[in-house]
């Protein structure tokens, strides 16, 4: 079932992972994304509840931000030395571009400008055991 939202500029979502894939069309503004594999998990050390995983870190694009401290391990680092260990793609999704994100896939996404999406989960929690997918992103004006 596909979902609608509408989003003002500047609006974030805290680093988190969904445990369905999603597929996202940008429809106005543009949005930009920072997405680690599953495999972070042990070094982002997420919290998790009813199935939804939220990393402690709340914007891991912001370079001000990467002398923030946070509890990792039970010890209190800087958000510099957590990232220190971990691959992400950082992009910009741009009206008339799909994003394909699969399930356990850790994310961050901020708002650049007023934003029109939709977006629909699929069945892909099996998939996030076994650590398949690959995020992909088409564009309208690639072709």
């Amino acid at each position: 079932q596909p979902h609608l939202w509408l989003g003002v500029s500047s609006y974030c979502t805290p680093t988190h992972c969904d445990d369905a894939d999603n597929l996202i069309l940008l429809l106005c503004g543009s949005k930009r994304l920072w997405i680690t594999p599953p495999n972070s998990r042990a070094i982002l050390q997420p919290t998790c509840i009813a199935q939804q995983c939220w990393a402690n870190l709340l914007n891991p694009t912001d370079n001000h931000a990467r002398d923030d401290v946070v509890e990792s391990n039970g010890e209190n680092v800087t958000v510099a030395a957590v990232l220190k260990g971990v691959q992400a793609l950082n992009l910009t999704l741009r009206a008339g571009e799909i994003l394909y994100l699969p399930a356990g896939w850790f994310h961050f996404v901020q708002n650049l400008e007023p934003t029109v999406m939709v977006n629909v989960w699929t069945a892909g929690r099996d998939r996030v055991a076994a650590g398949a997918g690959r995020v992909h992103r088409l564009s309208s004006r690639e072709q």
